[in-house]
């Protein structure tokens, strides 16, 4: 090589701590050496290497001729074709040389004149090896005459010896709400910029990009100025006029990845993937959903060079900001690396040396050529030498930016007070930067404000710059503060962190709101891309101080210098004081962070001595200070030692203070502190005096004996109230008693009539009713119930099936039916499995049914009643070899293709767990294998293993070697149900489409002892022969629909309009005593609750409906039927759904919920005991985990058990969210019901529960599961009083504010996701949306309370009238019978009741006037002989015309006696609010449901795609993230949910 080779020593003089490393940076330095070389000795240097652009694309010769050249290698044929040849494809064919080029020469129509016209349209068609195709773009010839071709009058300016950057974007650079020009930026905004003392443009998004709201970042056409702003040359003349001002322009350059696009950009260009970019995984960024290009490549090379040649030359630029060079730099793309600063992250094999040469090339090239240069490198990782001279081993760059500083703010605005700043960490954040390598500081640039966070002044002062900006307002605590915070911030980052400071266009003068360019997801609007001048040109606004500050910032830096000194030497950084202080530049800077104190003379170290002058000051009025320190003044030194400097001076730091007005300002609570007031101002406080001691009087030797002193009259004044507040004590007791048995008594009723449009009373009475705590208190206590001899079975979709369930409403009996619904299903009839020798025949064949004996009764019988088989599983037969997938989840298959594994023809081997049986059968079968094989794996049970000595059961509590796991293998995901009807009820006529969210290739579970046979052969050393499976099923088609019944009851209540639905389904694959019996058996434990409670004379303020669904199993199908049959009615009536699956398979208490039910059913469960542990309760069972402890445990099994934990209590309250896998799914994903679900389930230190196997036994219950059935009595509890309460509770017990609040976090989780992508997407509309319905709930809580404050008032106001009256009346009569005279209305003493009444509950009237239920015989309750009597006398007093509102049993009131009209506004008034509690789920159902699963349409959680049970919050946002890694997806799905949140909060609106 012709350069001299790079001496270790030079490298180790810049950094010593690269002595482990010089050997890598040579070697670098060596691959740079030979690539100059090359460029030398092949293409003449970098000179003419460079000048790619004079040679390709179109170039017009002198004599008007037009050679235009494409590299394209791979194409077959080009053709130039445009306006010129009215686009004709064979007139202008191009001709490939031996090195791909395609060359034609287009001659001139006459000497001089091009025969392409300027400005006409052209583009290239060329044929490929897959198809033939013109660009979309629309691509115009520049080539305008003479004159019209800008001339630069300007040379270039001198490299600024401080460089002060205003970073911007012509776009947005007007106020009006449309794109920017260059000639506008030329005309107003280069004016504004030199005024402000910026030395330094930086343009962004100036090379072509075809998606405006990209920002620039996704670059179509690397040698063309963006046609948006205008022409080439309004571009020239910008920056030639910038150059007469002296200002210097760098250009925003993205040579770190390229736009994808096929048809306008360089992605597939000849028909390959390869032509400029690496291809397969390596040439793609996942996150940015880019290109990558193939820095190795020499045409790569000459393309790139010569791109910022161009640049260069043909505009003028002065220097380059490279754009993600932390991506370029590094083969991980800095995706997940978190960089600590160690030098091994730096160096190895996780570096790009090509990438990183080609820095070093287009580094040399530009200083070689253009030695005034500028290029600066936006790295985010650290790498040492980034801004060191190739020459001395470094990438050559000039600047890195400081891209911690802004991040630093951001994270203290939005997270911390200020009195929990951390003055170390601000400091060490701002200086922390190599030595010798130099950074541009910046407080906050366009990303802070673009990827949907907010600017720095809107940080500080969020709304109140709207309304407090102005002059003509007093200062609020709020502009006062962000005022000065955001002068501070600004001077320190200016000063303190780096040596060059950069500032985003418009922050100067703080500027409000964000960034969010024009898109389909804001209805393509300009609001917040545009520069809003107004605001700081409006002298009556306080924008002007700011940008006047930054003016004069800009100014003393020019005078003194910091940026070019040396760095800073810090003094003081006092955490309790708030003080920063530092020298730079001959330059003393003081700051005092801190929220209330000011000091006087503050003591400060310098190491100059002599007098010092104030030059700078935040507080000048001038930059919307208070002058409490004034420039000038003289502070002169004392030589003595302070914080480590020769000398000190005093001076007075004053706090950000409002000035104190002629009204005298009281302490204003700002982030939770309290503004403070100079001490002069502080209120005084008296001590309060202390009494004198009293005088003693001599005493008497013989004392006369003393009369009683008379007792002073105040004495006896406070006896007798004493008295008075004693007997009113009692009376108000015995009448609270006496009003609460008549709430309990007669309050339902009353409720009943007040949301009825009947007159109150005219409900039959019954002499007790229970209500409230009483009806719970008796539940509690409850034992039997008669049930139905006979019961009616209707067919889904016919008259009486749809009356059962549209009548409930209508319902004044009880009543029960069956529904049948005909799902396609299907059933096993033959499989095998085998290991296939050389030969083709068999060498070993599983025994695939399960093995039991009588040890366990059930198990030994009924062990082969149910074959092992996946339900819905693809029938067929398949050969091949086994690849073991771990759990079959997406990473796992992903790991696989990483590694190179080729899964077509395979037969997948996966373990259960992690995620649904059904989604590793699709991903087996998406990656092109053939059969997929599923087993439990003795690794996932924890400690309970025959390693640790557990004996497998029916002899010990390990697992069974051949238990098998049966189960559905529908991809849950996509959709639940009949998988041929899908949206829609299964009648039995339906039309049926063929399922999509079932297999289409063969599964069968495996238990442990078949999988050890199999796994032994594709182990080290294992023979891998052929699998073959065969499974024969009866296949979907429409002779197999199999029927299956739902079975439905209810209990009217008192508002039959809204409805509590429970649910629970009673199918199992085999006994199922865990899966689902333990469930039924609880929620027919409440059934009889409920009867009982019937039989003592309830009826629930609601209406109850309690269903047991069939084919829960196969795929959630009863449930969902039904719930796709009756969608508008369950829209309309339910406000809750409770579901229960399996009560007890463990130990651990796991409760689900939608947010807004969570506080519910913790509340709930604190007040039940805890079923085994006394004085705890069924909520600490939540922490408890199993007995059977062990040394040995898998841990890859510990760890993703301990994550799905984590997962399973991702509300705050600790309740789960609900995703899917029972059937709940169709109320919360579809309806929008508020739901539950609870239950035990087992931990890993938990006698393994055999899930779906024959082992899900009695006996294993009895022995293992629930030894006692104290948990099964403990969810019958649970379930029961959620019964009750949600069906007899005034106010629903819905929390929208948790769950409005709950969102936030969702969000953050999001933006969690996001910021470890490059998607550029904007979440400020969805967060203020959230905010507007936090709000909204909020003042709903209050309505919430004061409604049902009134409501009950109004109640018991009723029943102390009614009790009063009776309590009258019954005096009145004792009277009159003491007199001799008849009662009126006899007493009977005692309330005696008439003989208990048998009635047979009438079958309900349907509207087609059939009987819902045949009669049953429940005892329904007393009705005392008052009653009858009391109804007797109103009906008379009705029919005599007498208008009456009854009060009690006996008697009327006028009606203006009591406040009907009151009592039934207040009623409707908390009808309104129940109306908007049961809207509230509602609102987050979208009738687009989610992307690729449109059947779900619950926006706010959703199973996620490759889960089936567990719930992923913001579903479609998050996978537009995590799996589908689209930034246009993800904003679209940002303002959906925007949208849905934002009409939400207007419904709940009160």
């Amino acid at each position: 090589m012709s350069s001299e080779r790079l001496d270790p020593e030079t490298v180790l003089a810049v950094d010593p701590w690269l002595k482990d490393h010089v050997d890598h940076i040579v070697h670098r330095h060596d691959l740079f050496r030979k690539w100059k070389d090359t460029i030398d000795s092949v293409e003449g240097g970098y000179d003419k290497f460079t000048k790619g652009y004079e040679k390709y694309g179109l170039n017009v010769g002198p004599d008007g001729s037009v050679t235009y050249r494409e590299w394209a290698p791979n194409a077959k044929e080009a053709v130039l074709i445009g306006e010129f040849n009215n686009w004709n494809r064979i007139s202008h064919p191009m001709k490939k040389n031996e090195f791909g080029v395609w060359e034609i020469v287009v001659p001139p129509k006459e000497p001089g004149v091009c025969a392409i016209p300027h400005d006409s349209k052209i583009k290239i068609s060329m044929i490929l090896q897959t198809s033939a195709y013109p660009p979309v773009y629309e691509a115009r010839f520049w080539n305008p005459p003479a004159d019209a071709v800008y001339k630069f009058k300007n040379p270039r300016p001198p490299q600024p010896k401080s460089i002060r950057i205003y970073e911007a974007h012509v776009g947005i650079s007007t106020s009006e709400h449309r794109v920017g020009t260059y000639k506008e930026f030329t005309k107003d905004t280069l004016p504004r910029i030199k005024d402000l003392g910026y030395n330094t443009i930086q343009l962004m998004a100036v090379m072509e990009h075809a998606y405006y709201a990209s920002f620039g970042y996704q670059v179509t056409s690397f040698f063309a100025a963006s046609s948006r702003y205008g022409t080439p040359e309004d571009l020239k003349e910008l920056i030639d006029t910038a150059h007469g001002m002296g200002i210097t322009v760098l250009l925003d350059i993205v040579h770190s990845h390229a736009c994808k696009n096929v048809l306008d950009g360089l992605n597939l260009f000849d028909g390959t993937d390869h032509l400029y970019f690496h291809e397969g995984a390596r040439g793609r960024h996942d996150l940015w959903d880019s290109r990558l290009f193939n820095y190795g490549h020499h045409e790569v090379l000459r393309f790139l060079m010569s791109n910022l040649r161009f640049w260069m030359e043909e505009y003028q630029f002065d220097g380059f900001r490279f754009d993600g060079v932390t991506s370029m730099m590094y083969h991980h793309h800095g995706i997940g690396a978190g960089f600590s600063g160690g030098y091994h992250e730096y160096f190895g094999p996780s570096a790009d040396l090509e990438a990183i040469v080609y820095l070093m090339l287009a580094n040399d090239m530009l200083h070689t050529l253009y030695p005034s240069s500028i290029t600066i490198a936006e790295d985010v990782s650290g790498m040492p030498l980034l801004c060191v001279p190739v020459p001395k081993g470094g990438v050559g760059f000039d600047y890195r930016l400081s891209m911690a500083i802004p991040d630093m703010w951001i994270k203290l605005l939005k997270h911390k007070t200020d009195d929990e700043w951390d003055m170390g960490n601000i400091v060490h954040t701002l200086t922390n930067r190599r030595y010798g390598e130099k950074s541009i500081a910046y407080a906050e640039s366009h990303d802070q404000a673009l990827v949907g966070d907010k600017t720095l002044a809107f940080w500080l002062m969020d709304k109140e710059m709207y309304t407090n900006m102005s002059d003509l307002t007093e200062y609020t605590p709020v502009i006062a503060r962000g005022i000065a915070l955001h002068k501070m911030i600004r001077l320190l980052v200016h000063s303190l962190g780096g040596e060059g400071y950069l500032n985003f266009e418009g922050n100067e003068f703080g500027h409000p709101e964000w960034l969010d360019f024009p898109r389909e997801g804001n209805g393509n609007s300009f609001q917040h891309a545009r520069r809003q001048w107004n605001l700081v040109d409006d002298q009556l606004l306080r924008y002007k101080y700011l940008n006047e500050f930054d003016k004069a910032m800009n100014q003393t830096e020019e005078k003194y210098g910091w940026l070019r000194a040396e760095p800073a030497y810090v003094s003081l950084k006092h955490e309790v004081d708030k003080v920063i202080v530092y020298e730079r530049a001959g330059l003393l800077f003081v700051f005092n962070f801190h929220p209330v104190n000011s000091f006087t003379d503050y003591r400060v170290g310098v190491d100059v001595p002599g007098e010092y002058t104030i030059i700078l000051t935040s507080d000048e009025k001038r930059f919307g200070g208070f002058d409490n320190v004034l420039l000038g003044g003289s502070y002169f030194t004392t030589p003595m030692e302070w914080n480590e400097r020769k000398n000190y001076t005093q001076i007075a730091l004053h706090v950000r203070l409002l000035p104190l007005n002629d009204h005298h300002l009281s302490p204003v609570s700002r982030r939770g502190h309290t503004m403070a007031i100079p001490d002069e101002e502080k209120p005084l406080i008296r001590v309060k005096s202390e009494p004198l001691d009293e005088i003693p009087i001599p005493a008497a030797a013989v004392p006369p004996r003393p009369r009683a002193p008379r007792v002073p009259g105040w004495v006896r004044l406070v006896l007798k109230l004493v008295l008075l507040v004693g007997v009113w004590a009692v009376v108000s007791r015995n009448v609270k008693k006496n009003v609460d048995a008549m709430v309990e008594m007669q309050g339902p009723h009353w409720i009943a009539s007040a949301f009825s449009d009947s007159p109150l009373g005219r409900h039959p009475r019954r002499r007790k009713v229970l209500f409230g705590k009483k009806a719970e208190q008796k539940f509690l206590r409850s034992s039997g119930v008669s049930t139905p001899s006979a019961l009616p079975l209707y067919s889904a979709g016919t008259p009486e099936s749809r009356n059962a369930t549209l009548g409930i409403t209508e319902l004044k009996a009880p009543t029960a039916w069956i529904d049948t619904y005909y799902p396609v299903m299907n059933t096993p009839l033959d499989h095998s499995l085998e290991i296939l020798g050389e030969d083709g025949t068999p060498v070993w064949t599983a025994a695939l049914e399960e093995v039991a004996d009588d040890t366990d009764p059930e198990a030994g019988k009924y062990y082969d009643a149910v074959t092992t088989w996946h339900g819905l599983s693809k029938g067929g037969s398949a050969k091949g070899k086994l690849v073991y997938a771990n759990y079959g989840r997406k990473e796992d298959y992903d790991e696989l293709v990483a590694k190179g594994v080729n899964l077509n023809g395979t037969i997948v081997i996966t373990r259960y767990g992690g995620i649904f049986r059904g989604l590793k059968v699709k991903g087996a079968q998406e990656h092109g294998a053939v059969a997929c094989l599923i087993y439990s794996d003795l690794r996932d049970d924890g400690t309970v293993t025959t390693e640790n000595g557990y004996a497998p059961y029916p002899h010990g509590p390990a697992r069974n070697p051949n238990s098998v796991q049966r189960g559905s293998t529908q991809f849950l995901s996509i959709y639940p149900g009949d998988p041929t009807t899908p949206g829609y009820p299964s009648y039995e006529n339906s039309t049926r489409t063929d399922g999509t969210n079932i297999p289409s290739i063969p599964s069968l579970p495996l238990s442990w002892a078949n999988a050890q046979v199999l796994l032994k052969e594709i182990q080290e050393g294992g023979q891998n022969r052929t699998i073959s499976l065969y499974l024969t099923s009866s296949t979907v088609v429409d002779d197999k629909v199999i029927p299956i019944w739902n079975t439905m009851g209810v209990i009217p209540g008192h508002i039959k309009d809204e409805v509590v639905v429970v649910g629970n389904h009673r199918d199992a694959w085999v006994m199922g005593a865990s899966d689902p019996s333990s469930g039924t058996a609880s929620i027919h434990e409440v059934v009889r609750g409920l009867g009982e409670l019937l039989r003592n004379g309830w009826t629930p303020l609601r209406t109850i409906v309690i269903a047991s669904w069939d084919a829960e199993e196969y795929g959630l199908i009863g449930s969902t039927e039904w719930g796709e049959d009756f969608a508008d009615w369950i829209d309309d009536h339910v406000v809750a759904y409770i579901n229960l699956d399996s009560s007890v398979s463990g130990s651990r208490f796991r409760p689900l919920a939608t947010p807004s039910l969570a506080h519910f059913v913790r509340s709930i469960a604190e007040e039940i005991e805890h079923p085994t542990e006394p004085g705890k309760t069924l909520w600490d069972a939540t922490k408890d985990k199993g007995v059977l402890t062990g040394d040995h445990i898998d841990a890859e099994s510990l760890a993703a058990y301990e994550a799905s934990e984590v997962e399973a209590a991702a509300d705050s309250t600790g309740v789960g969210l609900l995703g899917s896998g029972s059937d709940f799914t169709v109320f919360v994903q579809r309806a929008g019901v508020a739901s539950n679900n609870i239950g035990f389930s087992s931990t890993l230190q938990d006698p393994v529960y055999h899930y779906h196997s024959v082992f899900d036994s009695e006996r294993w219950m009895e022995m293992y599961g629930d030894p006692g059935f104290g948990r099964h009595v403990a969810i019958a509890k649970h379930l029961g009083l959620q019964v009750v309460r949600l069906a007899d509770s005034i106010i629903l017990p819905i929390n929208t504010t948790h769950h409005a609040y709950e969102l936030e976090h969702y969000l953050n989780k999001v933006e969690s996701i996001a910021s470890t992508t490059s998607l550029d997407v904007d979440f400020s509309g969805l967060r203020s949306a959230i905010h507007s319905l936090q709000k909204a709930s909020v003042k709903l809580d209050h309505e919430k309370k004061k409604a049902e404050k009134k409501f009950k008032k109004l109640l018991r106001r009723l029943a102390w009238r009614h009790t009063v009256r009776r309590n009258l009346r019954r005096a009145a009569c004792r009277l009159r019978e003491l007199l001799g005279k008849e009662c009126a209305h006899p007493h009977h003493g005692r309330d005696e009741a008439a003989p208990h009444v048998e009635k047979a509950f009438e079958c309900s009237s349907m509207t087609n006037g059939k009987s819902g239920l045949l009669p049953f015989q429940p005892r329904i309750g007393r009705a005392p002989a008052w009653a009858r009597e009391h109804r007797a006398r109103h009906e008379s007093e009705t029919e005599d015309g007498v208008g009456t509102m009854e009060e009690g049993t006996s008697g009327s009131l006028k009606r203006h006696s009591f406040p009907v009209k009151k009592f039934k506004k207040a009623a409707k008034r908390v009808r309104a609010v129940n109306q908007k509690l049961k809207a509230f789920e509602r609102g987050f159902i979208h009738e687009d449901g989610i992307m690729d699963r449109e059947w779900y349409r619950n926006l706010d959680v959703a199973p996620g795609k490759w889960l089936g049970y567990g719930a992923t919050t913001f579903p479609a946002l998050t996978e537009a993230f995590t799996i589908e890694k689209n930034a246009t997806m993800a904003q679209y799905e940002a303002k959906r949910l925007q949208e849905l949140i934002e009409k939400l909060a207007h419904e709940i609106k009160v």
